[in-house]
């Protein structure tokens, strides 16, 4: 990915993942500052920026991709977004529509690999796992946690 920086084209590489839990390390403010002023025109002719929160502002669906039986793959349209209808009304899903694969023994799937932490503990982020895999260890003496997290 090529930057733009002090009028020189210099080459980073970007690690994903670069937010872990409430820390904002340096290189996600400057990929956020580079993503700010994006503006581009896709193969459609929309026009393509992010506002001043850091927002596509543009509706979106949401579509489920369908692997059937013959092979073939189907898309179907399950619900959708948009950035200035009414709060409440800006995000819809039809849980309905959606068609899981049979691979999934839980449906829909969770989407995180461990459970919340009872009060009195507090996450420990496993080393080389996504931020959503941690262990559950006891708060320190002195410190307390009365929420569940």
């Amino acid at each position: 990915m090529g930057w733009r920086r002090n009028g020189r084209r210099k080459a980073k590489s970007l690690e994903v993942g670069c937010c872990l839990g409430e820390t904002f390390l340096p290189a996600c403010a400057e990929l956020h500052r580079y993503l700010k002023n994006v503006h581009f025109k896709n193969l459609l002719g929309d026009d393509i920026f992010f506002d001043e929160n850091g927002d596509l502002p543009m509706e979106y669906s949401i579509t489920n991709l369908i692997f059937l039986p013959n092979g073939m793959q189907q898309h179907e349209i399950v619900g959708g977004y948009k950035p200035y209808a009414a709060p409440g009304e800006d995000f819809t899903i039809n849980d309905n529509m959606i068609v899981w694969d049979a691979e999934f023994t839980q449906t829909p799937p969770e989407s995180k690999c461990s459970q919340s932490c009872a009060p009195g503990y507090r996450k420990l982020t496993k080393e080389g796992k996504p931020v959503c895999c941690y262990d559950c260890i006891p708060c320190p003496s002195g410190e307390i946690s009365n929420e569940t997290g």
